[in-house]
C-alpha cells in the first residue's frame, strides 16, 4: 500500500481561545486529488492553510515522506514542496508572467544578476507543458482570475511542488475554465503529485476527485471515495442529516417590482434592454462572455455610464451617476473580481 505524502494528524487550531479545528486527520497520496469539502466555516481553508504553512497550529503535527515537520511560513512549506493556490489569486498585476511565475525564485546568472532570457525560456516551457498560452513578457494586469491562477500553479511547479492545495479555486471561474483547470489537474495527478481540492461544489468533487474528507463544525466526520459514495451521501454527512427536496413557493406574480429598468442602453455594449425585479425574486442575467451582463450590472450602480434608459426604485425614477448615488438608494454590486474592484 502506498505511503502519504503528507500527512495531518490530529491537528487542532485556536483563534482568540476559540478552537475551530478539533483534532483533524487528513492523508494525501501521491497521484491522488482529495477533496476537503464542508458547510461554509466547517473548517476547510483553515485546514489546508496549517498543510500549506500559513497557520501553525495549536496541537497536532504534519508528517512530510514519513518525516515529522514544522512548517514555519509559506517560503518553508514552498521550499519542501507544498504549495497552496487560492481563491483570490496573489500575483504582482505591475510584473509580467514570467516574473510572476519566478517571483522569489528567480534564475541567476554567474554574477547573480537576474538571468531574463532563462526566466522567459524555462517561463514558456513550464506554461507549455501546462498547456498554457500565455505570453512570457505579457503584464498580469488585466489577466483573468482564470489565467492568474493557472500563473499560480506554474509558480508551484518551478518550486517543483509535490503537494498542490487548490482552496475553492473554481469559485469565480467559468464553466470552461473550470474544465481548463481541471485538465491541468489530470495532469498533475499523472504525474504522481498530491492535490487537495477544498470546495463544497459537490458536482466538481465528484468529477475531479478519487477520497472525500467532510468536515463539520470543525470536527473530520467522514471520509469516503467518490467511486463508493454519493452527493446525496456527502450533503448527510455535511449537514448532520437527511436533506428532502422542497417545493419552492413563489408569491410575488402580482407585486409591483422594486427595481424596474427600461430600455437600458451602454454605448457599444448594452442595447435598449428592461427588465424587472420583484419582492423576494431572483433575477438572472444569462448570455455568453461578451453579451453585456457585467455592463448592465455596471450601469446600474453607477460605474458605467448609461446612454439612454430609465431606473425605477419603488416606482420612483432615479438618477445613478456614481457608485456612491445607487448606496444611498439601496442598490450594492458584488463584482467579479472583488480583490480589485471591491472595497
Amino acid at each position: 500500500m502506498k505511503e502519504p505524502l503528507i500527512s495531518a494528524r490530529q491537528i487542532k487550531m485556536s483563534f482568540g481561545g476559540v478552537e475551530v479545528l478539533h483534532g483533524v486527520d487528513l492523508n494525501l497520496y501521491p497521484g491522488e486529488v482529495h477533496a476537503i469539502t464542508g458547510e461554509n466555516g466547517a473548517g476547510k481553508s483553515t485546514l489546508a492553510k496549517i498543510i500549506a504553512g500559513v497557520h501553525r497550529p495549536t496541537a497536532g503535527e504534519l508528517v512530510l515522506n514519513g518525516q515529522p515537520t514544522r512548517l514555519a511560513n509559506p517560503k518553508d512549506a514552498a521550499a519542501k514542496g507544498i504549495s497552496l493556490i487560492h481563491q483570490e489569486p496573489l500575483t504582482f498585476p505591475d510584473l509580467t508572467v514570467a516574473e510572476n511565475i519566478y517571483a522569489g525564485n528567480h534564475p541567476r546568472t554567474k554574477a547573480r544578476l537576474v538571468d531574463w532570457k532563462t526566466l522567459r525560456e524555462e517561463a514558456a516551457t513550464t506554461m507549455a507543458n501546462l498547456g498554457l498560452r500565455l505570453s512570457p513578457d505579457a503584464p498580469v494586469k488585466g489577466l483573468s482570475v482564470a489565467d492568474q491562477q493557472m500563473i499560480e500553479v506554474a509558480s508551484a511547479l518551478t518550486h517543483n511542488a509535490q503537494v498542490l492545495i487548490l482552496d475553492e479555486t473554481t469559485a469565480s471561474l467559468t464553466p470552461k475554465e473550470v474544465e481548463e483547470l481541471f485538465e491541468i489537474v489530470r495532469r498533475l495527478k499523472a504525474e504522481g503529485r498530491a492535490l487537495a481540492f477544498v470546495s463544497h461544489k459537490l458536482e466538481e468533487v465528484f468529477e475531479i476527485c478519487d477520497r472525500i474528507t467532510v468536515l463539520r463544525d470543525g470536527s473530520k466526520v467522514a471520509e469516503l471515495t467518490t467511486q463508493d459514495s454519493s452527493p446525496a451521501e456527502v450533503i448527510r454527512h455535511m449537514v448532520g442529516r437527511d436533506i428532502e427536496a422542497t417545493a419552492v413557493t413563489r408569491h410575488h406574480k402580482d407585486q409591483a417590482p422594486r427595481l424596474s429598468i427600461q430600455n437600458l442602453s451602454v454605448p457599444g455594449r448594452v442595447h435598449n434592454v428592461s427588465f424587472d425585479v420583484k419582492p423576494g425574486e431572483v433575477v438572472a442575467l444569462a448570455g455568453l462572455v461578451g453579451a453585456g451582463r457585467t455592463d448592465i450590472a455596471h450601469a446600474l450602480v453607477g460605474a458605467t455610464k448609461m446612454s439612454s434608459g430609465t431606473v425605477q426604485i419603488d416606482g420612483a425614477t432615479v438618477e445613478i451617476k456614481t457608485p456612491l448615488d445607487a448606496q444611498k438608494k439601496g442598490l450594492a454590486l458584488v463584482p467579479e473580481d472583488r480583490q480589485h474592484h471591491g472595497l
